[in-house]
């Protein structure tokens, strides 16, 4: 415990020309920063998500700007994202991304709130009252009408997908661990596959979505379930 105190002791020191600049800027343009954890969809999706829902509903000011890892979960979101909101993204190596999580949350930036981990968990006023700001451009209209077109899609469709480890697994690379506290949320694939069938009985795609997953769909499915 010791150790810990003087730890964030001195980094509180080592951090105070950083205060005095973000103070400065906060004074002035009223702009604060927060940590976002891109290479994790749940939090790229809701944290964003909800930051800019707040600033529609005006129950958050000022102007916010978000720092992120070249880590991205998914690059499409993140680009209409940027549409909205500064967000910075640059290479942050394991030890970098280590530094940045303790600054963020132990260190002077945190306790003067300007620089904190984007973190908003409740969020029923924000979906209830506020109107959705995300949309396709056109050229992002057509590049998806060719996508669905070269995979053979010329009815209505439904994703689907079912959580496992193997996401994490291989962007950490620390094998099974990496997802240990987290793996009673995982599900195995094979239980959407009756669903799945019915939509593709009805006339409808199913298509199954993750770009790393542990294990692809039988090849004797339903020719309008898509892997």
């Amino acid at each position: 415990m010791r150790r810990k105190k003087a730890i964030n002791y001195l980094m509180d020191i080592i951090l105070v020309p950083v205060v005095l600049v973000l103070l400065w800027m906060y004074g002035l343009f009223g702009i604060r920063f927060w940590r976002l954890r891109s290479g994790r969809i749940g939090h790229l999706v809701l944290h964003v998500d909800l930051l800019l829902r707040r600033i529609q509903l005006g129950t958050i000011s000022g102007k916010h700007i978000l720092i992120a890892s070249h880590d991205i979960s998914n690059h499409q979101l993140m680009k209409m994202f940027k549409r909205r909101i500064k967000i910075i993204t640059f290479y942050q190596p394991r030890i970098i991304r280590a530094i940045l999580h303790f600054i963020c949350n132990n260190s002077i930036l945190r306790k003067t709130g300007l620089y904190k981990e984007l973190s908003i968990k409740e969020n029923y006023y924000e979906y209830n009252n506020s109107r959705p700001y995300l949309f396709f451009t056109p050229e992002e209209e057509r590049n998806g009408k060719a996508i669905l077109d070269r995979m053979g899609i010329n009815s209505w469709y439904i994703c689907f997908h079912a959580r496992d480890s193997s996401y994490l697994d291989d962007r950490w690379k620390k094998g099974s661990s990496i997802d240990s506290r987290n793996v009673n949320r995982n599900s195995n694939i094979n239980n959407y596959l009756e669903a799945a069938t019915y939509i593709a009985n009805k006339g409808g795609y199913a298509v199954r979505m993750g770009a790393i997953v542990n294990k692809p769909l039988s090849e004797d499915l339903h020719p309008n379930i898509i892997d």
